[in-house]
């Protein structure tokens, strides 16, 4: 019996070495493992993401740079730039026909840029004659926006039509080098 016990707690010491040689390894494998898959797709998602915020940003700067040329293209329009230079040389209103005319134009503008925009307006003695929605920002004045001499992007600020933040993108209309409004 003796000789029996002995053997089998022989056996139990090997077989308990023997597991714990195999346990600690694969645990300390199995930590290791997970460790460094975590690490690994933290780093690949922080720069997957740090990949998708610099092309949105691309973008983004891209659309305000095309924004930009439209509202410089739009403030060289002859009728607009016609209509806005005669009321300043005779220090009148610009003409209610031609504005008309000018409002048909951003209406239409505004509806290409499928709704891009949230308004296009013309603004003349630092307030709005007319716009691109119908009328309804018509009346409302500013004076820093309406006295730029070159294009400006504003911060946000809140709509005076919605109340929601935009970005106005203010592009100088000049008749003969003169500044005599804004779109």
């Amino acid at each position: 019996m003796n000789n029996k016990r002995i053997k089998g707690s022989l056996f139990r010491k090997i077989f308990s070495v023997s597991v714990l040689c195999m346990l600690i390894p694969m645990l300390i494998s199995l930590f290791a493992s997970v460790y460094l898959s975590q690490r690994y797709l933290e780093d690949s998602s922080s720069k997957r993401l740090l990949n998708i915020s610099a092309e949105k940003r691309n973008q983004f700067e891209l659309s305000l740079y095309d924004i930009e040329k439209q509202g410089q293209s739009i403030a060289m329009q002859p009728n607009i730039v016609d209509t806005l230079g005669k009321a300043a040389s005779n220090s009148t209103s610009p003409d209610e026909a031609e504005l008309n005319i000018i409002s048909k134009n951003l209406e239409e503008n505004f509806k290409l840029a499928n709704g891009l925009f949230e308004n296009i307006y013309l603004m003349y003695k630092n307030k709005i004659i007319t716009d691109g929605i119908g009328g309804a920002s018509v009346g409302w004045e500013n004076e820093t926006v309406g006295t730029t001499e070159s294009i400006l992007i504003r911060p946000p600020v809140g709509s005076p039509t919605t109340g929601r933040p935009v970005m106005a993108i203010v592009a100088p209309i000049k008749d003969n080098g003169k500044q005599v409004g804004v779109i």
